[in-house]
C-alpha cells in the first residue's frame, strides 16, 4: 500500500505546529537527554530513553494519513523499542533489540508494504 503525501504540504502544516509546540527549553532538554544516551563508539546504549524523541511531522502526518500512524502503533505492538517517521514521512521505521521480533514484524508488514530489515553499523 502506498500513501500519496506531498512533502510541501506536510512542511507547511508542520512549521506552524512546530512553533506552537516546541519551546527552546524543551529542545535543550531533549538535546541533553540525547547526549547522555550516547556513550562510546557512537552507539546508543539506552533504547528505553530514545522513546522521548519524536519526529515533529508526526503531529501533521498522522491526522492527515491515519494509516501511517497505525503502522507506527503496529511496530510498537510487534516489539519495537522505538518507531518513528523518517524525515517528512516517506518511511516509518522501528528499532528492535530482538531478532525474533524483527522477523515477526517483517512478516507482518511485507505482504502489504515494502518492508526491509536493516542492521546498524
Amino acid at each position: 500500500m502506498s500513501v500519496d503525501q506531498k512533502t510541501i504540504d506536510v512542511y507547511d502544516k508542520c512549521i506552524s505546529e512546530y512553533e506552537k509546540l516546541i519551546s527552546k527549553e524543551l529542545k535543550d532538554a531533549n538535546l541533553d537527554i540525547f547526549m547522555k544516551m550516547i556513550e562510546r563508539d557512537g552507539k546508543v546504549l539506552d533504547l528505553d530513553t530514545i522513546k522521548f524523541f519524536e519526529n515533529d511531522f508526526e503531529s501533521v502526518v498522522f491526522p492527515t494519513y491515519p494509516e501511517i500512524g497505525t503502522i507506527k502503533k503496529e511496530l510498537f505492538a510487534l516489539g519495537a523499542k522505538f518507531a518513528s517517521l523518517s524525515g517528512s514521512g516517506s518511511t516509518v521505521f522501528g528499532i528492535f533489540d530482538d531478532n525474533a521480533k524483527v522477523k515477526k514484524a517483517f512478516s507482518h508488514f511485507s505482504p502489504m508494504h515494502k518492508a526491509y530489515i536493516a542492521h546498524s553499523l
